[in-house]
């Protein structure tokens, strides 16, 4: 549990803001800590909230939410970097996802 609790960011307005550093990927690889970063929407985020998400150096974000949940719930913006919204798929659970390595973009295997 410890480490679970050491995952978690110290911020006031991202619910769930963790680091996902550590997880064991399909292939057996390990995710290298500070790569890849969870949470809610930025609809929230306080100024420091923000800060620490540029001294964590976050350049890009991924917003998997449906246009209905965004709606009058936009992202605060990021100091550095940009916010990216997801593209087609479902909306609901069964999301079609992607993800992103070295800032290329790969449909969901």
């Amino acid at each position: 549990m410890a480490l679970l609790d050491e995952q978690f960011l110290p911020v006031k307005g991202i619910p769930n803001a963790r680091d996902l550093g550590g997880y064991k990927t399909a292939d057996g690889m390990i995710v290298k800590s500070g790569m890849l970063i969870r949470g809610a929407s930025l609809a929230m985020a306080k100024d420091a909230d923000l800060q620490l998400l540029a001294n964590l150096q976050v350049i890009k974000v991924i917003d998997f939410r449906t246009d209905f949940e965004k709606n009058g719930k936009e992202n605060r913006p990021l100091p550095e970097g940009e916010i990216l919204w997801r593209q087609g798929g479902r909306t609901g659970c069964g999301e079609s996802f992607h993800w992103c390595q070295h800032g290329k973009f790969y449909p969901r295997p």
